[in-house]
């Protein structure tokens, strides 16, 4: 949609915006990309910044401020990354106004339509970096990755699961990684991948590594920085390295190659014949992708019939099983809040009672009595009122105090050594009085999430609080800015592959020396034996070794099993029936933290708790047996 707004000037200028989406439907509960392009016809310079309000159902939800931009006559386009939009009523019910501010002046461009998941659906995306032009595009090849393709039932977009295409030359291929967490996949197609530059490979492994799914298929003109990034997922069973030869021609090794980089699934093959989308092969390589439970194939097309999205995501069943899970997880995260609130001593309300009491009484009849003046009782009685009122408050203010509290859960998992692959910083803020917070935030997502305490619809109940600002470059450097309401809890989800060096303590050379390493490693009560021995080597760990769907041995911890089962293994209802974890997505709703499938014995996950000074810090390492 263009829209065309004349800015009234000396100059005369004139300003038109182009606004849309990189995809048709931005991926549920994920940073969303919209390209725009700015047409400016005018003498001289323009300065201003871009802002943009994301509207659902006539309320805002949040706004989002670009950095200064300078326009001269022309175009100007570039690219923004903004938070999850949220779930709506229907897919037109979300829109975004545009709006170029000045100095001086803020120019309308207008709204636009937003495609953003309704109620009970999801949206998936996969990005398709191919280096050819539309008209010469395999549309079999993505189309044989959709997720809806395994439901005979969901073949349209309208259904309960729409997978949609996110269309990427490889000049444009984001070189941060945080970027690509508006993908579930992403798919390199020959030229795609061999123009990619080293920048943009490093920001793939990163995002591989945090669990993102790729898929390779190389072709020609590839040089030693593509098989390197090849070769970094090549280990294990999977250990044979990629080459290529003298040309620079990929060599093909026959079926293709399942790897697995820290959290992440990769798939390397050569690019299949359309006839060779439907083998069985080809979709093994699919489901490989996207993360299926080992159960997966069977739950598709269990009791004989297919699994239907439209009941397992949308069914009652579904949803009292997502409000049970998550008030789990809040219960895990309401531990940050304080032990206990102080009051205002019994002794010292006796006081300003009596006090109260003693100036509206005797004193006044008293005092106005001697002056003559006890009509003046009807301004000396509300005076009074006002000023113990105030002294009440007073009081109580000093006894909750004036400090802000602010604390924070840290989810960090970690790779081999203890190498940190992502991190999750969940922090509390709590407000002695109301107030607007601003949050400095670099390589990293912010996203408020709310409480179900807190929560109707998409909105906060308590008051009318302006909603969430943001100022900046999303994903590199911004400003966050929240109201807060006193003594009223908000969380925010801080989401980093940038995090600090692990300060653990934990001995993650040992563990991987000794489990992983260990030719009884496949035997399951050698492993339960094993960490028992590290856990006495370290007392002041407080550990949990999960497998399956619970948690199988632990040496006490902070956290009850439930609370990080919550956090650790996917849900048993809607799409996680299905999907064991999926790719990052920094949201509010957790999906992207379990990392266990329950069916899969051979996948261990080990927790280790630590207190902080302001809250808790859990460090996770996944890892398999049976990959040696």
């Amino acid at each position: 949609m263009l829209l065309v707004v004349f800015l009234t000037s000396a100059r005369a200028d004139f300003l038109r915006a182009d606004f849309a989406p990189l995809t048709l439907r931005p991926r549920t509960n994920a940073p969303a990309i919209f390209d725009i392009k700015l047409h400016r016809a005018g003498a001289g310079l323009l300065e201003g910044a871009l802002e943009i309000t994301f509207e659902a159902g006539g309320a805002v939800v949040f706004r989002q401020r670009t950095q200064d931009l300078t326009l001269a006559a022309g175009t100007q386009s570039f690219r923004v990354i903004t938070p999850p939009l949220p779930p709506h009523e229907s897919y037109t019910g979300t829109e975004a106004r545009l709006r170029f501010v000045t100095k001086t002046a803020a120019v309308d461009l207008g709204r636009f339509p937003v495609e953003a998941a309704s109620r009970g659906a999801r949206n998936f995306v996969i990005a398709v970096c191919d280096g050819r032009s539309a008209g010469v595009r395999d549309v079999a090849l993505w189309q044989s990755l959709r997720l809806e393709s395994f439901f005979p039932t969901s073949p349209n977009a309208d259904k309960p699961i729409a997978t949609s295409p996110a269309f990427l030359l490889p000049e444009d291929f984001p070189a941060n990684p945080l970027a690509l967490f508006a993908f579930d996949l992403v798919l390199l197609d020959g030229d795609g991948f061999a123009l990619l530059r080293e920048k943009q490979l490093v920001a793939l492994t990163r995002w591989v590594e945090a669990g993102g799914s790729l898929g390779v298929l190389p072709g020609r003109g590839l040089k030693d920085e593509h098989v390197r990034f090849l070769n970094g997922f090549a280990s294990g069973k999977n250990s044979a390295p990629f080459q290529i030869t003298d040309t620079g021609e990929f060599v093909a090794g026959g079926e293709p190659r399942f790897l697995r980089g820290g959290l992440g699934r990769v798939v390397v093959a050569s690019h299949p014949e359309e006839a060779a989308l439907a083998t069985p092969a080809w979709r093994q390589a699919a489901m490989f992708l996207w993360k299926f439970r080992k159960a997966g194939p069977a739950i598709v097309n269990r009791y004989g019939r297919p699994w239907d999205p439209a009941i397992e995501l949308a069914g009652t069943e579904a949803r009292e099983e997502a409000r049970r899970r998550r008030a789990e997880i809040e219960q895990f995260l309401t531990t940050l809040l304080p032990n206990s609130t102080r009051l205002i001593s019994p002794g010292t309300l006796a006081l300003i009672l009596a006090g109260f009491l003693i100036v509206v009484g005797p004193l006044d009849w008293f005092v106005l009595g001697v002056v003559r003046r006890r009509r003046w009782t009807w301004i000396a009685f509300p005076l009074a009122s006002a000023g113990f009122t105030a002294l009440v408050i007073f009081e109580a203010g000093r006894a909750l105090g004036h400090e802000d509290h602010r604390s924070a859960l840290i989810v960090t998992d970690v790779g081999p050594g203890g190498r940190v692959l992502r991190e999750s910083r969940f922090e509390l803020l709590l407000s002695a009085r109301n107030r607007d917070a601003t949050t400095e935030i670099q390589h990293a997502f912010a996203v408020p999430t709310l409480l179900a305490a807190q929560t109707s619809g998409n909105r906060a109940s308590p008051g009318d609080l302006e909603p969430v600002g943001f100022s900046g470059q999303m994903g590199l450097r911004f400003t966050m800015r929240q109201q807060l309401r006193q003594w009223t809890p908000q969380f925010n989800r801080i989401t980093s592959l940038e995090a600090p060096d692990d300060a653990s303590g934990v001995p993650w050379a040992e563990v991987e020396a000794g489990i992983v390493g260990s030719k009884e490693a496949r035997r399951h009560l050698a492993v339960q034996a094993r960490f028992a021995e590290i856990a006495k080597g370290h007392p002041a760990l407080d550990f949990a070794l999960l497998r399956g769907g619970g948690v199988v041995t632990g040496s006490g911890g902070h956290w009850p099993a439930k609370h990080l089962e919550a956090f650790c293994s996917p849900a048993a209802f809607g799409i996680s029936e299905l999907i064991a974890r999926t790719a990052p997505d920094a949201a509010g709703n957790f999906d992207d933290l379990p990392l266990l499938d329950p069916n899969e014995l051979d996948e261990w996950l080990l927790v280790i708790s630590r207190r902080t000074p302001d809250g808790v810090h859990l460090y996770r390492r996944l890892f398999r047996t049976d990959d040696q």
